[in-house]
């Protein structure tokens, strides 16, 4: 976390939480040691006693330390949590589809054990479908895909086979193949 303000006028600072902590605790006791008690200081247009900056220096180090403790506390749960996170979450995962499995995925009691049932799709207008209808066949057009029985359609023309020697030369004539075949 960082602080940011005022370090001297005109120029903007920003410092880390603990190095705020320990200028504010090195002022405390800068103070303490080195100003006499019966000094005033003008801050900020209000005129403050020794006491007044001290136990007002004291609380704020207080309140950051009060944190610093109850972070350095928090520190082992948060490593818990980030080393469970993963494998909590997998599992959370696959239950939550274990029970659609068994419910059913669109089953409203999912709502109540904290998953979301799948969404109905609500039924398609006479027009959505005709729209699709003829995208489908604009694409198949467009690309050039059939199916089996448009494929059966096509026959290519009659294949003849012309043998050829070892010099280049064709011997003989052009031999039909046997069994009729048409090139499929």
């Amino acid at each position: 976390m960082e602080v940011k303000g005022a370090d001297r006028p005109g120029k903007e600072v920003t410092m880390t939480m603990t190095k705020f902590k320990q200028k504010v605790k090195q002022a405390r006791d800068g103070i303490a040691a080195v100003v006499p008690a019966t000094t005033s200081i003008p801050v900020n247009g209000k005129t403050y006693s020794v006491q007044e900056v001290l136990k007002t220096l004291g609380d704020l180090y207080a309140v950051l330390d009060a944190v610093d403790q109850l972070r350095q506390q928090l520190q082992p749960a948060l490593s818990a949590q980030r080393a469970a996170l993963p494998q909590g979450h997998v599992f959370y995962v696959e239950l939550g589809q274990a029970l659609k499995g068994l419910l059913g995925k669109a089953n409203p009691l999912l709502t109540e054990l904290g998953y979301a049932p799948a969404k109905q799709q609500p039924p398609r207008t006479a027009e959505q479908k005709a729209a699709a209808a003829a995208k489908r066949k604009l694409t198949r057009e467009a690309r050039g895909t059939m199916g089996k029985k448009q494929k059966l359609s096509i026959v290519g023309g009659p294949v003849t086979v012309q043998l050829v020697g070892p010099d280049g030369k064709p011997i003989g004539g052009v031999i039909p193949p046997a069994g009729g075949a048409t090139g499929k």
